[in-house]
């Protein structure tokens, strides 16, 4: 990867000949992450993916003279709940992976619910039968599954879903699971918006972009959240060990 006084260089060259012309650079090396903050971390908006927020937020403080890392006191936290919505490959191997380890499981299956062969009460009594460390509330499932269960009505198996899984959320976190650990950028939103947190510090991360949350108001809760595709196999297990620390 070529120097910042070299991408600088064909930065003005293009300006030069072009009005308006897009670049979109890539890494998969946090270095790369660190370079394009350098290069392009004064301009005004910048989109891409998240795993580019701790090279900006390190830059930014280093700029405004803040110390980036603060030592608090927190709160011990409790046990975990694992909630997974998304639908993607790595979602469904991160499922299978924490299923062989033997630990406690539900799927909550979105034609059952529908049917009302399932219903959510079914759901939160399963979760409040669990006295072990970790519990995986899960609706994600094979694509061909996905689709058959959409022409259902997508918008109304997403609410469904997304409604219960806020709720199972709101259940656990008064049962005393301060930990919660969520799979699905919209399953994310509704548990957010449920819990009504909005103010975080941030920890260690699981995955490049997926850092553990500590809530500023309740300080033993932690929040890990994150979009289908992101982390290992092994994600929930590594994110239940990092927010036990």
């Amino acid at each position: 990867m070529r120097d910042e006084a070299a991408l600088r260089q064909i930065i003005d060259g293009l300006a030069k000949k072009y009005s308006h012309f897009y670049l979109i650079p890539d890494y998969y090396e946090e270095e790369h992450a660190e370079r394009i903050a350098a290069c392009f971390g004064d301009l005004p908006v910048l989109t891409g993916g998240s795993g580019l927020m701790t090279a900006l937020g390190k830059r930014i403080t280093r700029l405004c003279g803040m110390t980036a890392e603060k030592e608090l006191t927190y709160e011990r936290p409790q046990k975990a709940v694992l909630l997974a919505g998304s639908c993607s490959e790595m979602t469904l191997k991160q499922v299978a992976y924490y299923r062989e380890s033997g630990r406690a499981s539900m799927q909550m299956d979105p034609e059952k619910l529908l049917s009302g062969e399932m219903t959510g009460e079914d759901v939160l009594a399963f979760l409040g039968r669990q006295t072990g460390d970790l519990v995986l509330l899960y609706s994600s499932d094979a694509p061909e599954n996905v689709r058959r269960v959409q022409e259902t009505g997508r918008e109304r198996v997403s609410e469904i879903l997304e409604s219960l899984t806020a709720q199972a959320a709101k259940e656990a976190l008064r049962q005393g699971r301060t930990r919660i650990i969520v799979a699905g950028g919209e399953t994310s939103g509704a548990v957010t918006k449920a819990l009504g947190f909005d103010s975080f510090y941030i920890g260690k991360s699981v995955a490049p972009g997926v850092p553990v949350m500590i809530t500023c108001i309740r300080t033993d809760v932690r929040l890990v959240l994150k979009s289908g595709n992101f982390g290992q196999p092994d994600f929930f297990l590594k994110a239940a060990e990092m927010t036990a620390e």
